[in-house]
């Protein structure tokens, strides 16, 4: 079930128009930032794109609240009463999720871990996931011999939609590997639609 105030509050449209501070600060790869959501901005989008993705397959309910989590509740709590469902909530803001139980709305609060293994074992699909993530919190990072660009001039809302990053290879011989792995996806997305 979504809220359209949860939406709402993720729909951020603050972009930054200075980017002089993190030039001066990072370098020149930094110019990168202009017109383009910072830090908390950049969060907020990831959260509405997951909103939509969610309501566009239609694996939820969509009410309508206003902004704030009164709003957002009684508008959980309205429902809950016409329908007789049971809603759980989840949330890592522990008011939001006493205010729930105050309405006898299930809550459940998600705590973020506070330390993380020296180690670990992952897929492909979960490091592909981890370096998109990482790109778009930080907007830029560095890997050996490429930078993973999470935002750049330019970006636009399809390259939001379809989750692009943008590859900068600082290597000539890992340039031309990723320009042949990059028409070999071309080509399958080509042949899959």
């Amino acid at each position: 079930m979504l809220a359209t105030g949860v939406r709402d509050e993720l729909d951020w449209d603050y972009k930054c128009h200075d980017t002089d501070p993190f030039v001066n600060a990072f370098g020149d790869v930094y110019e990168a930032y202009w017109n383009q959501p910072l830090g908390s901005a950049r969060i907020g989008r990831l959260g509405l794109l997951t909103y939509r993705r969610i309501r566009d397959i239609e694996q939820a309910v969509e009410v309508h609240s206003d902004e704030g989590d009164e709003a957002i509740i009684d508008a959980y709590d309205k429902y809950d009463r016409e329908y007789r469902n049971d809603i759980l909530l989840f949330s890592n803001d522990r008011n939001f999720v006493e205010r729930a139980r105050a309405h006898r709305l299930l809550g459940q609060r998600v705590d973020l871990p506070s330390e993380f293994p020296d180690e670990a074992t992952a897929s492909w699909r979960k490091i592909e996931i981890l370096l998109y993530m990482l790109a778009i919190v930080f907007g830029i990072i560095e890997v050996p011999s490429v930078s993973v660009y999470g935002v750049w001039r330019g970006k636009d809302e399809l390259d939001w939609q379809h989750e692009r990053v943008k590859l900068d290879a600082r290597s000539p011989t890992l340039a031309s590997k990723l320009e042949g792995d990059l028409s070999i996806v071309e080509s399958y997305e080509e042949l899959s639609q």
